[in-house]
């Protein structure tokens, strides 16, 4: 019985994404699919382990929760981050019995009381990585997920998340920008990428204002604003920064 409805919801997830073609589309379904399974939110995001930077970030937690995350600086001590970004995301934690197992003081106590003040009791992440890139979906739950599958829950979850985690696009619009609940977020927007892409096809700055048809100095504004979040002192450096990072195609 169980084997039957880990494949069911296997088979559901895949078709489930699979209707979704926009990445807005797909971040809807992904939500849709924690809620059947009992999980109170879903966490989003790619992250690059080379540099250990948090590319971008989405979620659908309590938006009094993400504040308090951002203004206490949570990522600094939070395990999901600190594991995806060195490439060991766990794929279970229970909150409760961790602090029971090993007390902890300063910001890592605070942040699981603040978690469990929301009810994130348990958190179930995946995460896929291909060279130095990776991207992971979390689900927190109430109540202890091991419930739903008995001992299959962790591969249920698991097939699920990786799922997930395949299908996830990069969001495109204003609202990832910038800070990632407390992680700085070092993405180019889509015009920087555009400025380093034709850099990289050996187009000068003033073909560049041609074809973006901006002018040439908002070309040259692009490359200083791409070589700061790149942490590049020349547009070369910052091209191949971003072409490690999976930030840009050459």
């Amino acid at each position: 019985m169980r084997t039957s409805r880990i494949g069911r919801l296997i088979i559901d997830t895949a078709d489930t994404l699979a209707s979704a073609k926009s990445g807005d589309d797909r971040w809807w379904a992904i939500t849709r699919i924690a809620r059947q399974l009992g999980a109170e939110a879903v966490n989003s995001g790619a992250f690059n382990t080379a540099t250990r930077e948090v590319l971008w970030v989405r979620s659908s937690k309590d938006p009094m929760w993400l504040e308090e995350y951002d203004h206490a600086g949570f990522a600094t001590v939070d395990p999901l981050v600190r594991g995806a970004v060195t490439g060991n995301a766990p794929l279970l934690i229970d909150i409760e019995a961790d602090e029971k197992r090993s007390p902890a003081s300063g910001k890592l106590r605070d942040w699981r009381a603040t978690s469990m003040s929301y009810n994130y009791n348990y958190l179930v992440s995946h995460a896929l990585y291909e060279g130095n890139n990776g991207t992971g979906v979390a689900l927190s739950c109430r109540d202890d997920p091991t419930c739903l599958f008995g001992p299959g829950t962790l591969r249920a979850f698991s097939a699920v998340s990786a799922l997930m985690a395949a299908s996830l696009i990069e969001p495109v619009d204003d609202i990832h920008e910038g800070w990632a609940y407390g992680a700085e977020v070092r993405r180019l927007r889509p015009a920087e990428r555009n400025v380093l892409a034709y850099i990289a096809n050996g187009l000068p700055e003033y073909l560049i204002a041609d074809v973006m048809k901006i002018t040439e100095f908002e070309v040259w504004r692009l490359i200083r604003s791409a070589s700061l979040k790149m942490g590049a002192k020349t547009k070369e450096e910052a091209l191949a920064r971003a072409i490690s990072r999976g930030l840009v195609e050459p």
